[in-house]
C-alpha cells in the first residue's frame, strides 16, 4: 500500500531500514541517531531511489545523522581492508551546515545555498585576548580532579553527564552506583 500511494505515512523502527525497495517513497523523517555510516546511508537511501514521476525526495533529519556522516551524495573513500580492531573510526564526512532559509543540509563551504540560493552572511570572529600565566598540568592533579568530580556527583543524571562528557561506556554509571552501594539506581544517593 505504501508503494501505491494508498498508505501516506508509515512509522518504522529498524524494520524498513535495510532490504526495503519502494522507489516511490518521497520522504523520510530520521528520528534514530546512529554512529554507523552504512546504516545511515541505507536509511536515507530508502527515499533517494529514482522513480518515474518523482522529481526529488525530502529527508528531515531530526537527530544529526547528516551532520555526523555528511550528505549521502558526498564522495567517500571506500576500502575492503577495514580498520584494525579497536581503532576508532575517523569521519571522512565533510563539514555540513543547515541553511537558515530552507533548512537543507548543505556543505559548509557552499554559499549561496545550492537548494534555495540563499546567501549566508559570514559571521566575523573577534579574537578575545585573555591575560594569564601558563601552568604545567600534572597528570596526578588532573586524575585527582577527575575523581573529585565523580565523587561530588550526587545524582544518576550528574553521573550520566560526566559519562557523556568523557566518552565512557554505557555501563560506567551503573558501575559507579554499584560501587557506592546503590544497586537500585535511584536518583539521589549518599
Amino acid at each position: 500500500d505504501l508503494g501505491t500511494g494508498q498508505l501516506k505515512v508509515l512509522t518504522s523502527c529498524d524494520i524498513i531500514s535495510e532490504g526495503t525497495d519502494i522507489p516511490s517513497v518521497t520522504g523520510a523523517i530520521l528520528l534514530r541517531p546512529t554512529d554507523s555510516l552504512g546504516l545511515h546511508l541505507q536509511q536515507v537511501g530508502r527515499v533517494l531511489r529514482p522513480c518515474p514521476g518523482k522529481p526529488h525526495a525530502i529527508v528531515n533529519d531530526h537527530v544529526g545523522n547528516t551532520l555526523r556522516h555528511g550528505l549521502p551524495t558526498d564522495p567517500r573513500d571506500w576500502s575492503l581492508e577495514g580498520r584494525p580492531k579497536g581503532q576508532k573510526r575517523q569521519s571522512d564526512a565533510p563539514p555540513v551546515r543547515i541553511c537558515p532559509a530552507c533548512f537543507s543540509a548543505i556543505p559548509s563551504a557552499a554559499n549561496p545555498c545550492p537548494e534555495c540560493g540563499h546567501e549566508v552572511e559570514q559571521a566575523r570572529r573577534e579574537l578575545k585576548v585573555v591575560e594569564g600565566d601558563l601552568q604545567e598540568l600534572q597528570a596526578a592533579a588532573i586524575a585527582r580532579q577527575r575523581r573529585v568530580q565523580v565523587g561530588q556527583a550526587r545524582t544518576r543524571e550528574e553521573l550520566e553527564t560526566i559519562r557523556l562528557e568523557r566518552g565512557y561506556s554505557r555501563g560506567w554509571t551503573d558501575h559507579i552506583l554499584r560501587a557506592r552501594g546503590n544497586r537500585h539506581g535511584g536518583t539521589a544517593f549518599g
